[in-house]
């Protein structure tokens, strides 16, 4: 699944490549992006929060 190939990439410091492909994810269901704002919470999307914002935009 793509979506959690993103969140790898971005846990990986791979913020650039994440972001994109969580942008053609978001197109397809936008739901995936309410889903992204609450991984951090959980600790299942480790990033600090100024990439956080880069990943949700």
């Amino acid at each position: 699944m793509q979506y959690w190939t993103a969140i790898t990439l971005a846990n990986n410091k791979r913020i650039a490549e994440a972001s994109m492909l969580l942008q053609k994810i978001y197109k397809q269901d936008p739901n995936w992006r309410a889903l992204t704002k609450r991984l951090p919470k959980v600790n299942l999307l480790l990033v600090p929060e100024k990439d956080l914002k880069e990943l949700i935009k």
